[in-house]
Protein backbone atom coordinates (compact mmCIF):
# COMPACT_ATOMS: atom_id res chain seq x y z
CA UNK A 1 0.00 0.00 0.00
CA UNK A 2 1.69 3.27 -1.39
CA UNK A 3 1.24 6.55 0.63
CA UNK A 4 -0.06 9.08 -1.55
CA UNK A 5 -0.03 13.08 -0.93
CA UNK A 6 -3.16 15.00 -1.85
CA UNK A 7 -2.31 17.61 -5.31
CA UNK A 8 -4.32 20.61 -4.62
CA UNK A 9 -6.12 19.72 -7.91
CA UNK A 10 -8.11 17.17 -6.48
CA UNK A 11 -11.31 18.84 -6.29
CA UNK A 12 -11.44 18.83 -9.84
CA UNK A 13 -10.83 14.90 -9.72
CA UNK A 14 -13.35 11.65 -9.84
CA UNK A 15 -11.37 9.34 -7.50
CA UNK A 16 -12.23 5.61 -7.63
CA UNK A 17 -10.29 3.55 -5.12
CA UNK A 18 -9.79 -0.19 -5.20
CA UNK A 19 -8.93 -1.49 -1.68
CA UNK A 20 -8.17 0.62 1.43
CA UNK A 21 -5.80 3.60 0.73
CA UNK A 22 -4.07 6.47 2.45
CA UNK A 23 -3.64 10.14 1.49
CA UNK A 24 -1.26 12.23 3.50
CA UNK A 25 -3.78 15.75 3.57
CA UNK A 26 -1.85 18.87 2.33
CA UNK A 27 -2.46 21.28 5.54
CA UNK A 28 -2.34 24.81 5.82
CA UNK A 29 -0.95 27.25 8.37
CA UNK A 30 -2.87 26.16 11.33
CA UNK A 31 -2.41 28.69 14.02
CA UNK A 32 -2.39 27.62 17.55
CA UNK A 33 -3.49 31.21 19.33
CA UNK A 34 -6.59 32.57 20.00
CA UNK A 35 -7.53 36.04 21.88
CA UNK A 36 -8.95 36.43 25.12
CA UNK A 37 -11.40 39.89 26.08
CA UNK A 38 -12.38 40.68 29.22
CA UNK A 39 -15.81 41.62 29.25
CA UNK A 40 -15.08 45.04 30.29
CA UNK A 41 -13.56 46.94 27.43
CA UNK A 42 -11.84 44.88 25.11
CA UNK A 43 -12.75 44.30 21.62
CA UNK A 44 -10.90 44.44 17.93
CA UNK A 45 -11.86 47.70 15.37
CA UNK A 46 -11.40 46.81 11.56
CA UNK A 47 -12.11 50.40 10.73
CA UNK A 48 -12.93 50.72 7.22
CA UNK A 49 -13.56 47.19 6.56
CA UNK A 50 -17.29 45.83 6.59
CA UNK A 51 -18.26 43.92 4.11
CA UNK A 52 -20.92 45.32 1.71
CA UNK A 53 -23.86 43.33 -0.21
CA UNK A 54 -23.81 44.10 -3.86
CA UNK A 55 -26.53 43.94 -6.28
CA UNK A 56 -28.82 40.94 -6.38
CA UNK A 57 -29.51 39.09 -9.47
CA UNK A 58 -32.71 38.08 -9.69
CA UNK A 59 -34.13 34.43 -8.65
CA UNK A 60 -30.81 33.56 -7.62
CA UNK A 61 -29.74 33.22 -4.08
CA UNK A 62 -26.87 34.54 -2.69
CA UNK A 63 -25.37 33.41 1.08
CA UNK A 64 -23.40 35.07 3.16
CA UNK A 65 -21.13 33.50 6.40
CA UNK A 66 -19.79 35.27 9.27
CA UNK A 67 -18.31 32.39 11.71
CA UNK A 68 -16.06 32.40 14.45
CA UNK A 69 -14.85 29.65 17.20
CA UNK A 70 -15.66 31.11 20.70
CA UNK A 71 -15.34 30.13 24.13
CA UNK A 72 -17.39 32.11 26.64
CA UNK A 73 -15.81 32.89 30.16
CA UNK A 74 -18.38 34.23 31.94
CA UNK A 75 -22.04 34.40 29.86
CA UNK A 76 -23.95 38.06 30.62
CA UNK A 77 -26.87 37.39 32.56
CA UNK A 78 -28.84 40.77 31.31
CA UNK A 79 -27.77 43.45 28.40
CA UNK A 80 -26.41 42.67 25.03
CA UNK A 81 -22.70 40.87 24.46
CA UNK A 82 -21.63 41.38 21.15
CA UNK A 83 -19.94 38.31 19.32
CA UNK A 84 -19.23 39.72 16.02
CA UNK A 85 -20.90 42.24 13.50
CA UNK A 86 -20.20 43.96 10.34
CA UNK A 87 -21.69 47.23 9.78
CA UNK A 88 -22.98 50.18 12.26
CA UNK A 89 -25.24 48.53 14.87
CA UNK A 90 -27.37 51.39 15.40
CA UNK A 91 -27.74 51.88 11.37
CA UNK A 92 -27.37 49.00 9.23
CA UNK A 93 -25.50 45.53 8.93
CA UNK A 94 -25.90 42.65 10.65
CA UNK A 95 -24.46 40.83 13.52
CA UNK A 96 -24.27 37.60 16.61
CA UNK A 97 -24.89 38.70 19.73
CA UNK A 98 -25.74 37.14 23.33
CA UNK A 99 -28.64 39.29 24.92
CA UNK A 100 -29.87 38.28 28.29
CA UNK A 101 -27.49 34.90 28.46
CA UNK A 102 -29.13 33.74 25.02
CA UNK A 103 -27.99 33.89 21.14
CA UNK A 104 -29.10 37.22 19.13
CA UNK A 105 -29.26 38.55 15.69
CA UNK A 106 -29.07 42.37 15.50
CA UNK A 107 -29.48 43.84 12.19
CA UNK A 108 -29.38 47.31 12.00
CA UNK A 109 -31.73 49.32 14.40
CA UNK A 110 -34.38 47.46 12.82
CA UNK A 111 -34.63 43.72 13.73
CA UNK A 112 -33.61 41.88 16.25
CA UNK A 113 -34.13 38.25 17.36
CA UNK A 114 -33.39 36.21 20.01
CA UNK A 115 -33.00 32.64 20.21
CA UNK A 116 -34.47 31.10 23.84
CA UNK A 117 -34.21 27.34 22.86
CA UNK A 118 -30.37 27.31 23.22
CA UNK A 119 -28.50 28.03 26.20
CA UNK A 120 -24.59 28.14 25.77
CA UNK A 121 -22.21 26.96 29.20
CA UNK A 122 -19.32 28.89 30.00
CA UNK A 123 -15.81 26.88 29.53
CA UNK A 124 -16.50 25.05 26.20
CA UNK A 125 -15.46 25.90 23.07
CA UNK A 126 -18.70 26.63 19.95
CA UNK A 127 -18.26 27.00 16.42
CA UNK A 128 -20.62 30.07 15.52
CA UNK A 129 -22.31 31.17 12.52
CA UNK A 130 -24.32 33.97 11.20
CA UNK A 131 -25.49 32.72 7.72
CA UNK A 132 -27.57 35.43 5.43
CA UNK A 133 -29.50 33.77 2.25
CA UNK A 134 -30.46 36.46 -0.08
CA UNK A 135 -32.67 36.43 -3.30
CA UNK A 136 -34.69 38.96 -4.92
CA UNK A 137 -37.34 38.45 -7.74
CA UNK A 138 -38.37 40.25 -10.90
CA UNK A 139 -40.97 41.80 -9.30
CA UNK A 140 -38.28 43.80 -7.11
CA UNK A 141 -39.12 42.31 -3.80
CA UNK A 142 -35.75 40.97 -1.68
CA UNK A 143 -36.22 38.18 0.50
CA UNK A 144 -33.59 37.43 3.81
CA UNK A 145 -33.18 34.49 5.76
CA UNK A 146 -30.97 35.00 9.24
CA UNK A 147 -29.53 31.51 10.65
CA UNK A 148 -27.98 30.75 12.99
CA UNK A 149 -25.65 27.63 13.79
CA UNK A 150 -24.07 26.05 16.38
CA UNK A 151 -21.39 23.42 15.60
CA UNK A 152 -23.02 22.38 12.62
CA UNK A 153 -26.38 22.65 13.56
CA UNK A 154 -29.46 25.32 12.38
CA UNK A 155 -30.93 26.17 16.04
CA UNK A 156 -32.50 28.96 14.15
CA UNK A 157 -36.51 28.27 15.23
CA UNK A 158 -38.81 26.96 12.56
CA UNK A 159 -40.99 30.06 11.10
CA UNK A 160 -43.13 29.81 8.32
CA UNK A 161 -40.15 29.31 5.60
CA UNK A 162 -38.27 26.82 8.03
CA UNK A 163 -35.77 27.21 10.47
CA UNK A 164 -34.97 31.11 9.77
CA UNK A 165 -35.48 34.35 10.71
CA UNK A 166 -37.34 35.80 7.51
CA UNK A 167 -37.69 39.36 6.31
CA UNK A 168 -39.74 40.01 2.95
CA UNK A 169 -39.99 43.68 1.57
CA UNK A 170 -39.77 46.01 -0.97
CA UNK A 171 -39.13 49.81 -0.34
CA UNK A 172 -37.18 49.31 2.79
CA UNK A 173 -34.61 46.92 0.76
CA UNK A 174 -33.68 48.76 -2.37
CA UNK A 175 -30.13 49.11 -4.20
CA UNK A 176 -27.39 49.57 -3.04
CA UNK A 177 -26.60 50.32 0.21
CA UNK A 178 -30.37 49.24 1.95
CA UNK A 179 -30.40 45.59 0.41
CA UNK A 180 -31.32 43.99 3.86
CA UNK A 181 -29.58 46.85 5.94
CA UNK A 182 -26.45 46.54 3.64
CA UNK A 183 -23.21 48.24 5.72
CA UNK A 184 -21.63 50.69 3.06
CA UNK A 185 -17.96 50.69 2.64
CA UNK A 186 -16.88 53.16 5.02
CA UNK A 187 -18.11 51.35 7.85
CA UNK A 188 -16.52 48.41 10.15
CA UNK A 189 -16.33 45.53 11.83
CA UNK A 190 -15.92 44.83 15.63
CA UNK A 191 -15.50 41.62 17.45
CA UNK A 192 -16.16 41.44 21.10
CA UNK A 193 -17.21 44.85 21.91
CA UNK A 194 -17.09 47.78 20.73
CA UNK A 195 -16.32 51.45 21.80
CA UNK A 196 -18.93 52.56 24.39
CA UNK A 197 -19.82 48.70 25.73
CA UNK A 198 -21.33 45.45 24.70
CA UNK A 199 -18.04 43.80 25.70
CA UNK A 200 -17.83 39.92 25.95
CA UNK A 201 -16.48 37.91 28.50
CA UNK A 202 -14.38 34.85 25.58
CA UNK A 203 -12.28 33.23 23.90
CA UNK A 204 -12.10 34.17 20.25
CA UNK A 205 -10.55 32.24 17.27
CA UNK A 206 -10.72 31.66 13.52
CA UNK A 207 -13.39 34.48 12.41
CA UNK A 208 -13.79 34.74 8.91
CA UNK A 209 -16.41 36.27 6.74
CA UNK A 210 -17.30 34.58 3.33
CA UNK A 211 -19.65 35.48 0.16
CA UNK A 212 -20.95 31.91 0.44
CA UNK A 213 -22.62 29.04 2.87
CA UNK A 214 -19.59 27.82 4.77
CA UNK A 215 -20.78 24.73 7.23
CA UNK A 216 -18.73 23.59 10.18
CA UNK A 217 -16.54 21.61 8.78
CA UNK A 218 -15.64 23.79 6.12
CA UNK A 219 -14.57 26.54 9.19
CA UNK A 220 -12.19 23.86 10.80
CA UNK A 221 -10.09 26.06 8.24
CA UNK A 222 -9.75 28.68 6.73
CA UNK A 223 -11.18 27.60 3.16
CA UNK A 224 -10.31 30.78 -0.08
CA UNK A 225 -11.29 32.93 -1.07
CA UNK A 226 -12.67 34.45 2.68
CA UNK A 227 -13.67 38.10 2.22
CA UNK A 228 -12.02 38.65 6.16
CA UNK A 229 -9.95 35.92 8.01
CA UNK A 230 -8.39 37.14 11.39
CA UNK A 231 -6.82 34.15 13.25
CA UNK A 232 -5.22 35.37 16.02
CA UNK A 233 -2.20 34.36 15.49
CA UNK A 234 0.24 37.31 15.65
CA UNK A 235 0.83 37.05 19.47
CA UNK A 236 2.48 34.83 21.95
CA UNK A 237 -0.22 32.43 23.82
CA UNK A 238 -0.04 34.04 27.48
CA UNK A 239 3.15 35.79 26.65
CA UNK A 240 4.49 39.47 26.95
CA UNK A 241 2.98 41.12 23.38
CA UNK A 242 3.11 44.29 22.28
CA UNK A 243 1.43 43.98 19.04
CA UNK A 244 -1.66 46.43 18.46
CA UNK A 245 -2.98 44.89 15.02
CA UNK A 246 -4.40 41.85 13.60
CA UNK A 247 -3.69 40.96 10.32
CA UNK A 248 -6.37 40.07 7.54
CA UNK A 249 -5.22 36.93 6.41
CA UNK A 250 -7.97 36.75 3.31
CA UNK A 251 -5.65 38.66 1.61
CA UNK A 252 -8.15 42.01 1.17
CA UNK A 253 -5.92 44.08 3.84
CA UNK A 254 -8.85 44.90 6.43
CA UNK A 255 -6.60 45.19 9.26
CA UNK A 256 -8.12 45.09 13.07
CA UNK A 257 -7.06 47.10 15.53
CA UNK A 258 -6.65 45.35 19.24
CA UNK A 259 -8.28 48.02 21.59
CA UNK A 260 -7.41 48.40 25.43
CA UNK A 261 -5.83 44.92 25.59
CA UNK A 262 -3.64 44.55 27.95
CA UNK A 263 -1.63 41.64 25.88
CA UNK A 264 0.95 40.96 28.99
CA UNK A 265 -1.33 38.40 31.70
CA UNK A 266 0.52 35.08 32.21
CA UNK A 267 -2.49 33.62 32.60
CA UNK A 268 -3.81 34.67 29.28
CA UNK A 269 -7.14 37.61 29.94
CA UNK A 270 -6.68 39.88 27.82
CA UNK A 271 -4.17 38.60 25.93
CA UNK A 272 -3.40 36.20 23.22
CA UNK A 273 -4.33 32.46 25.16
CA UNK A 274 -4.78 28.63 23.65
CA UNK A 275 -7.02 28.73 20.71
CA UNK A 276 -9.34 26.04 19.87
CA UNK A 277 -8.39 22.72 18.45
CA UNK A 278 -10.94 21.97 16.18
CA UNK A 279 -10.18 18.14 15.52
CA UNK A 280 -8.90 15.11 17.55
CA UNK A 281 -5.65 13.87 18.44
CA UNK A 282 -5.84 10.96 16.41
CA UNK A 283 -3.26 11.58 13.34
CA UNK A 284 -5.80 9.27 11.19
CA UNK A 285 -9.00 10.02 9.35
CA UNK A 286 -11.33 7.60 8.15
CA UNK A 287 -13.46 7.31 4.71
CA UNK A 288 -16.02 4.71 3.94
CA UNK A 289 -18.82 5.74 1.57
CA UNK A 290 -20.96 2.69 3.10
CA UNK A 291 -20.44 3.48 6.89
CA UNK A 292 -23.17 3.66 9.42
CA UNK A 293 -21.47 4.97 12.48
CA UNK A 294 -21.13 8.41 13.70
CA UNK A 295 -19.04 10.06 11.23
CA UNK A 296 -16.25 11.35 13.19
CA UNK A 297 -14.12 9.76 11.32
CA UNK A 298 -11.99 8.44 14.13
CA UNK A 299 -11.85 4.97 13.33
CA UNK A 300 -13.38 2.49 10.29
CA UNK A 301 -16.59 1.62 12.46
CA UNK A 302 -17.51 5.39 12.34
CA UNK A 303 -15.53 6.23 9.48
CA UNK A 304 -16.50 9.88 7.69
CA UNK A 305 -18.84 9.00 4.65
CA UNK A 306 -18.02 12.08 2.51
CA UNK A 307 -14.02 12.50 1.07
CA UNK A 308 -14.65 16.41 0.99
CA UNK A 309 -15.23 16.43 5.11
CA UNK A 310 -12.63 14.16 5.56
CA UNK A 311 -10.43 17.01 3.78
CA UNK A 312 -11.72 19.65 5.36
CA UNK A 313 -11.19 18.65 8.80
CA UNK A 314 -7.87 17.75 7.58
CA UNK A 315 -6.76 21.01 6.81
CA UNK A 316 -6.42 21.72 10.59
CA UNK A 317 -3.43 19.29 11.27
CA UNK A 318 -0.13 19.16 10.23
CA UNK A 319 0.78 15.29 8.57
CA UNK A 320 -3.03 13.86 8.48
CA UNK A 321 -3.62 11.05 7.05
CA UNK A 322 -6.59 10.08 5.88
CA UNK A 323 -7.37 6.60 5.01
CA UNK A 324 -9.92 5.52 2.15
CA UNK A 325 -12.19 2.73 2.07
CA UNK A 326 -12.55 1.12 -1.69
CA UNK A 327 -15.23 2.77 -3.59
CA UNK A 328 -15.74 5.87 -5.83
CA UNK A 329 -15.78 9.65 -4.14
CA UNK A 330 -16.87 12.63 -5.71
CA UNK A 331 -15.29 15.78 -3.64
CA UNK A 332 -18.79 18.03 -3.48
CA UNK A 333 -16.76 21.63 -3.04
CA UNK A 334 -13.60 23.77 -4.43
CA UNK A 335 -10.52 23.86 -2.41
Amino acid sequence: MQLKRLPVFLCFLLISLSGVQPLRAQTSNYDTTGLNFDGVNDYVQVSNGAVTVPGLEINKATFYTMQAFVKFDAIAATGYRNIFYNGNSGANGWGLYTYNGKLTVVVGNKYIFNITSFTPVNGKWYHLALKLNLARDSYGTYYGAYMVWVDGANITPVGPNGPSFYIITNAELGLPNSVLNSPAATDGIVIGGRSGGENLAATIDQVSFYQSDINYNDANCLISPALRAYTFEEGTANGNNVGKTVTDRSGNNKTGTLVNFTLTDPAGKSNYTKGVVSIGKNERLYVNKNATGNKTGDSWANAMTNLSDALALSCSRTNQEIWIAEGTYKPDRDW
